[in-house]
């Protein structure tokens, strides 16, 4: 995105954003239903399509 700021005396510059996106090294999530390998399964596939990491850097753990 670029925005152009003018001053009081009409000058005009321009202003960039830059958004940069996280890069995940790995993640671990701790759930009720770990124990189940679907549930597993199943969590692992969503975080790995939202963060796109591989399912060897995930870890679903069940939650005491």
């Amino acid at each position: 995105d670029t925005v152009i700021i003018t001053d009081e005396e009409r000058a005009q510059s321009g202003l960039v954003q830059q958004i940069v996106p996280p890069t995940y090294r790995g993640a671990i999530i701790l759930c009720q239903g770990a124990d189940s390998a679907s549930v597993r399964l199943a969590i692992i596939d969503a975080v790995s399509k939202v963060t796109g990491l591989d399912a060897s850097e995930i870890s679903v753990l069940k939650m005491k």
